[in-house]
C-alpha cells in the first residue's frame, strides 16, 4: 500500500506518457506529473513513518515535516540521476536543461511540502 501512489505515477509516465509522447505534444503534463510524483512519494513516507511509529519517534511537527521534504528531496533529485543516465545510456531523445531539471526537482519538492503539510497523520498524536 506504501508504494502504490508513487507505482501509479511511474505507470502513468512510462505506460502512457512516454510511448504515445505526450509530453512532446504537451510539454506542460511534466509539470504535473513531477508535482503529483513529489505529493506521491511524500504520502508513501507519511504511510511508512506512521508504520514505524514505534521504532521511528518525532515528536516536534517541524522535523517530521523537514524530514518528509529531506526525504522526498533526495528522491527526485535520484529520479532526475536515474533519467540522466536512462538518457545517456540509451541515447535517447529525451533533452534535458539545467532548467527543465530545476523546475522538476522544485515541483517535485513542492508537491511533496504540500502533503507533509496538510496531510492528517503528519499531525502529532501522543
Amino acid at each position: 500500500l506504501c508504494f502504490y501512489f508513487p507505482l501509479l505515477i511511474f505507470l502513468i509516465n512510462f505506460l502512457i506518457f512516454q510511448p504515445f509522447k505526450l509530453y512532446h505534444y504537451y510539454p506542460w503534463l511534466d509539470i504535473p506529473m513531477h508535482f503529483f510524483g513529489g505529493a506521491a512519494i511524500a504520502f508513501s513516507f507519511i504511510l511508512i513513518l506512521d508504520r514505524c511509529k514505534d521504532e521511528i519517534i518525532i515528536k516536534d511537527k517541524f522535523i517530521k515535516i523537514l524530514f518528509i521534504v529531506s526525504l522526498v528531496a533526495l528522491t527526485a533529485v535520484l529520479w532526475e540521476f536515474w533519467e540522466h543516465l536512462v538518457n545517456y545510456l540509451f541515447t535517447l531523445e529525451w533533452y534535458f536543461t539545467l532548467r527543465d531539471t530545476l523546475e522538476d526537482l522544485f515541483l517535485g519538492i513542492l508537491g511533496g511540502l504540500i502533503i507533509a503539510l496538510f496531510f492528517k497523520s503528519v499531525t502529532i498524536t501522543e
